[in-house]
């Protein structure tokens, strides 16, 4: 299945900040559940993580981008 940004599927939200990061929790075991974690660092650096929880219990990443502000 596609991700949420691709697939134009309406998913449940969840969210929770840790320090310098934020992580989602979208979907439901129903249909597809998944996370994306942003990280900002301490430059000032973006790095988004998305992941994907498969069948055997482990989370695949499937998307990743280390973002730079110009």
């Amino acid at each position: 299945m596609l991700p949420a940004a691709t697939s134009r599927a309406t998913r449940p939200l969840t969210g929770t900040v840790a320090g310098s990061s934020l992580t989602t929790q979208w979907g439901e075991a129903a249909t597809e559940e998944g996370r994306t974690t942003y990280r900002l660092d301490p430059d000032g650096d973006l790095s988004v993580t998305d992941e994907v929880l498969g069948r055997n219990g482990q989370w695949r990443v499937f998307a990743h981008h280390d973002l730079t502000r110009q």
